[in-house]
């Protein structure tokens, strides 16, 4: 009489993909990562390298804004562009930083302030003015018809 290899089962307390997690372990990586994050965030909170330019302003809701508005108005040609050193137009690029303001609009409904919420939005009507204005012109259409 032959006998039938037996199926060996895996351990009551193992997972049925057979693999074993240390929770010990696990834990321990948990606590390591947690220690790294705190003594990233000190060293760079103590830090402070010093600015090449000068000092920059205080970080804030307004200035971030601002940059994204003076990114729109490089793409409507109306500065050098930093990366190339030249004048360009590019309404495509333009709409999306307009686009990017406003979902910042909406995402930050009810947080802000009401200097900032009228800023953003008189920058977002003047910006997408401008956009109209631009399309037009590169229509042939400055009267808007």
């Amino acid at each position: 009489m032959k006998k039938e290899p037996v199926e060996e089962q895996p351990p009551q307390d193992t997972p049925a993909d057979g693999k074993v997690v240390d929770e010990q372990w696990k834990e321990e990586a948990l606590r390591e990562k947690a220690k790294l994050q705190e003594r990233i965030e000190k060293e760079y909170t103590e830090n402070k390298a010093p600015s090449e330019s000068g000092d920059l302003p205080p970080t804030s809701f307004l200035f971030f804004i601002q940059n994204l508005a003076a990114q729109a108005l490089i793409h409507f040609g109306e500065f050098e562009n930093p990366v190339t050193g030249k004048v360009e137009k590019n309404l495509d690029a333009a709409r999306h930083t307009i686009d990017t303001l406003a979902m910042l609009k909406d995402k930050t409904s009810g947080n802000l302030d009401e200097q900032e919420s009228s800023f953003i939005d008189a920058l977002l009507a003047n910006l997408r003015f401008k956009y109209v204005e631009s399309v037009r012109s590169r229509a042939g259409k400055p009267d808007g018809s």
